[in-house]
């Protein structure tokens, strides 16, 4: 049983971007630097201030726009844990937010399942050194 297993309504991923996200938002403020979270997100401080203080949540949309700015990473917020240890869906937000399509998520899935290492084969046909 994986540890993410969570209610269909809420996305495992999501769960645990949280309190990433909140971790580097305080940091930005800390730093006085929330106006380049602002920036690089699209969203304005005050939105983030919300953020902050608990009074929005933290939804899909908003998560994509941390990503997409740089504000934190996929790796950041997995921490230890692999992705393929999130729900297909998870998975599929996060890859196609990086420009993987369906039938490739599908074909890395089932390498997972099957246990194949598919990262020294990738760099080994392309030339690249492990």
């Amino acid at each position: 049983m994986s540890i993410f297993m969570v209610d269909d309504t809420r996305s495992a991923f999501l769960i645990l971007s949280r309190p990433v996200i909140l971790r580097e938002l305080q940091r930005y403020k800390s730093e006085r630097k929330l106006s380049d979270v602002a920036k690089r997100t699209g969203l304005d401080n005050a939105r983030l201030t919300d953020f902050l203080n608990g009074r929005r949540e933290i939804s899909t949309y908003y998560l994509l726009k941390f990503l997409q700015g740089g504000v934190v990473s996929v790796k950041q917020i997995l921490g230890n844990r692999s992705i393929s240890e999130l729900p297909l869906d998870d998975q599929r937000l996060i890859y196609r937010n990086t420009m993987i399509d369906d039938e490739l998520v599908d074909l890395l899935q089932k390498a997972d399942q099957k246990k194949i290492q598919l990262k020294p084969m990738l760099k080994g046909m392309l030339g690249e050194a492990e």
